[in-house]
């Protein structure tokens, strides 16, 4: 078993996680503290967890794309 976490420092960091945890596979638990998201997961093959890991960091940084978006018109 490949146990992996990842720390992500994001500026919408609360909204990042809130928003990836409905798509969390059974194996993985996300938190977020203090403009961190920690995602801790586990799989049994190494091409698993790169498919996941590129899975979510592309999703993470869609969301801290748009949360940055909606910040910046809404200063306007």
């Amino acid at each position: 078993m490949i146990h992996t976490k990842l720390i992500l420092s994001l500026e919408c960091a609360q909204i990042v996680q809130r928003s990836l945890e409905p798509d969390n596979l059974s194996s993985m638990q996300t938190s977020e503290n203090s403009k961190k998201v920690i995602v801790q997961f586990e799989a049994n093959r190494i091409g698993t967890v790169l498919s996941t890991i590129d899975d979510y960091l592309m999703n993470a940084k869609i969301a801290e794309d748009l949360c940055s978006i909606t910040k910046t018109k809404t200063k306007k």
